[in-house]
């Protein structure tokens, strides 16, 4: 068996993607996946530094990817506040909560979807990709 040693062509997509995470591995693991794509990552560790870092620019990004359970703000109310500076950015829930919790949260309008932890890194590209699409 001969094994050819070809390089990973990097893809661009001149899409922004902002992910909001506490846990360290997995902002990791996406920023990876996404750059690998060809998207521009930013990271931000917890809701507060998600909507900081949108409010300073909201126009930079295509779409933001959101865990739910998060210290300072949690998923619920950086989304609400980052919805209130723009209706139309896409923002994709990752939790490992049940579906009927989060509906009790959630208005429809704040969120493009929601995806139960844990989640497939192909499924979380097809989502971002099918969300900024529709924007």
């Amino acid at each position: 068996i001969k094994v050819e040693n070809n390089p990973i062509v990097k893809v661009t997509t001149n899409k922004s993607i902002l992910i909001v995470d506490d846990e360290v591995d997995l902002r990791l693991i996406l920023a990876e996946a996404f750059d690998l794509y060809g998207y521009e990552v930013v990271l931000a560790v917890d809701g507060q530094e998600a909507v900081d870092i949108f409010t300073d620019n909201p126009s930079k990004f295509d779409c933001i990817l959101m865990d739910f359970s998060m210290p300072k703000l949690d998923g619920h109310e950086a989304a609400t506040k980052i919805h209130s500076i723009n209706q139309d950015m896409p923002i994709i829930l990752m939790s490992g909560y049940n579906e009927d919790e989060l509906n009790d949260l959630f208005d429809d309008a704040i969120l493009y979807c929601r995806l139960k932890k844990p989640v497939r890194i192909p499924l979380i590209l097809e989502m971002v990709k099918n969300a900024i699409s529709k924007n």
